[in-house]
């Protein structure tokens, strides 16, 4: 007899339990969380790749949706919410929130010594 591999089967991970799927858990949270920052980050900045980062963030709360359906059903309220204030445009830039947005250098900073 040979063990369940969870990457051999796409639904193995349904019936594997303990640390290893917690592990999955917070792998696929800490994925969606990344993934939807550089998905705003990039549509605030019309920046190239932000369909397919948006698509990469779908595929990734199906996932969500799929294995964990209790954690998906608490938090998907709170991602849209959380998505939507990450959004920004030049006029209002983030440099805290976002690492495309360069902060604005000082105006004086050369020495007075002068």
């Amino acid at each position: 007899m040979t063990a369940i591999q969870p990457s051999r089967k796409p639904n193995a991970w349904m019936y594997v339990e303990g640390p290893a799927r917690r592990v999955l858990h917070m792998k696929l949270l800490y994925r969606r969380q990344h993934l939807a920052a550089a998905a705003a980050e990039h549509t605030a900045h019309g920046q190239v790749g932000a369909e397919m980062l948006w698509r990469a963030v779908d595929a990734t709360e199906a996932r969500l949706r799929h294995l964990f359906p209790d954690s998906w059903a608490q938090q998907h309220e709170t991602w849209a919410t959380t998505d939507a204030a990450r959004m920004h445009t030049a006029a209002d830039p983030r440099p805290v929130d976002c690492h495309l947005c360069v902060p604005n250098p000082p105006e004086a900073t050369a020495s007075s010594g002068s």
